[in-house]
């Protein structure tokens, strides 16, 4: 062991039988400013709140990513909230380093009487360390359609290794 009447620094001594564990990755990233999603184009969604990211995944400067910061398996969720329009669909999937996930996506008609609120289907996917993840709207109304980011109708992405 170390001791000070040794004259080792006590700022440098081991913590002897001390074990850190790692901080597991996870984030739940939402979208408070409206964002246009245009006409038969899938769109990444850009988050500005990051509630939850325990491994700082989700910068600013690429505000539609999650970048994985080690290997491994993550559960990945999430949805977009599309303003009314009774015309054309909705649909939701996630996307991997600019790639579709096959069978993470879902689609809706349009509604003329309430906003709709679509999920993406919760998948488990293996990331390396770099991968991104976005959940990418695609809307066929014919124009631009907002997205909505009252309270609960807000979008999310949330990401955990599992």
């Amino acid at each position: 062991g170390q001791c000070s009447e040794a004259g080792s620094d006590p700022a440098a001594w081991a913590a002897l039988g001390a074990v850190r564990t790692p901080v597991r990755p996870v984030a739940l990233l939402r979208q408070t400013i409206v964002q246009s999603i245009p006409n038969i184009t899938g769109t990444p969604i850009n988050f500005d709140v990051a509630d939850i990211d325990t491994a700082g995944g989700w910068s600013a400067a690429t505000p539609s990513r999650w970048t994985a910061p080690v290997t491994g398996y993550y559960l990945v969720c999430g949805g977009v909230s599309f303003a009314i329009s009774g015309v054309g669909a909705r649909a939701v999937q996630f996307v991997v380093n600019g790639v579709d996930v096959n069978g993470s996506g879902t689609s809706i008609p349009g509604s003329a009487a309430v906003t709709l609120r679509q999920a993406a289907r919760t998948t488990p996917l293996l990331l390396n360390a770099g991968d991104y993840i976005e959940i990418s709207a695609f809307q066929n109304i014919g124009g631009p359609l907002n997205t909505v980011v009252a309270g609960v109708e807000q979008s999310t992405l949330g990401i955990h290794l599992i």
